[in-house]
């Protein structure tokens, strides 16, 4: 099976032009392809029902399941089950995120990965406990009230590699009165070595104190300027794909485990459509043309709360 297959297909049976595969699916052929191909996928799901899932997560004004069903002249109980039962077979068999991969071609510690922002995602039920009186499910609401969104949501944060933008872990969901240096404190620094450092948009966290100010590779604090503004081109662009799915901005409606599957197998997809496009130009350090007023990363702005 070449890379256009699933493309022919598409057009052949829905009419959807080549040119305009991305823009149903979210991913491209070849991505859509790799994914079809993994034997464990290959065997249990059909190449329509794969389709199904993409376009229902990616497209907007399709959250009801009827509506997007009507596009493919499916039946809408069909087509809301060949949806979940696709996104069970992926989250069992696409590759799993591994926060290790963040040493992988990229050895240093200080930073050792990139934080991008996911989507805040609205919800309308906050898994509320049984048996809670009125006033502490006023209380208990709260705690998902984002300002972001002037209502309750869920937040996510997701772990990228210095070097490309694989996506290596995710953190999440979090209760969206939360801001971005709690989420942090709490779910992305206990799983971290103590020398480390993350970096994200507009700062950057450490897991510890530093020793002394010493740094780990001088070769790095000197081009980290530089390295710094690339990373953040690749930060953005993981946050702008994220947002690109319709199912990670538009209200929730049911379980938080759900999405948070949901969300995980996203990233993966993302991973896979990932592998084929150009990695960073720093993949390979080397002293040349090194600028020895650049500041040290020690001088950078770190949030102030260990």
């Amino acid at each position: 099976m070449d890379s256009e297959d699933v493309a022919v297909f598409a057009y052949a049976t829905w009419r959807i032009p080549p040119s305009k595969f991305y823009v149903y699916f979210g991913v491209s052929p070849v991505c859509c392809n790799k994914i079809y191909m993994i034997p464990e996928i290959y065997s249990r799901v059909q190449r329509e029902h794969l389709l199904y899932m993409l376009f229902y997560f990616k497209q907007k004004n399709f959250h009801s399941f009827e509506k997007a069903a009507e596009y493919f002249h499916e039946r809408g109980d069909s087509f809301r089950r060949w949806v979940w039962a696709t996104l069970e077979r992926l989250d069992q068999h696409l590759p799993k995120l591994n926060l290790e991969n963040r040493f992988h071609h990229w050895t240093v510690h200080k930073p050792s990965m990139a934080l991008a922002k996911g989507p805040t995602v609205p919800i309308t039920n906050p898994n509320l406990p049984y048996n809670i009186s009125e006033y502490n499910n006023r209380a208990y609401q709260m705690e998902y009230c984002s300002d972001e969104i002037n209502g309750p949501g869920l937040k996510y944060m997701v772990g990228v590699h210095m070097i490309d933008r694989e996506i290596v872990g995710v953190f999440g969901p979090n209760k969206g009165h939360k801001t971005d240096n709690e989420i942090v404190q709490s779910t992305v620094l206990p799983q971290l070595h103590q020398s480390e450092i993350v970096i994200g948009t507009r700062c950057a966290w450490k897991a510890s104190p530093f020793v002394n100010g010493e740094m780990d590779l001088w070769l790095v604090e000197k081009r980290m300027p530089t390295i710094l503004e690339y990373q953040q081109q690749r930060i953005k662009s993981v946050e702008r794909r994220l947002n690109s799915w319709a199912i990670l901005t538009e209200k929730w409606k049911g379980s938080h485990a759900q999405h948070k599957k949901i969300f995980d197998v996203i990233c993966r997809i993302l991973n896979i459509s990932f592998e084929d496009e150009p990695k960073s130009r720093w993949s390979h350090l080397d002293e040349d043309n090194i600028d020895d007023d650049a500041p040290l990363i020690s001088e950078l702005p770190f949030a102030n709360f260990i």
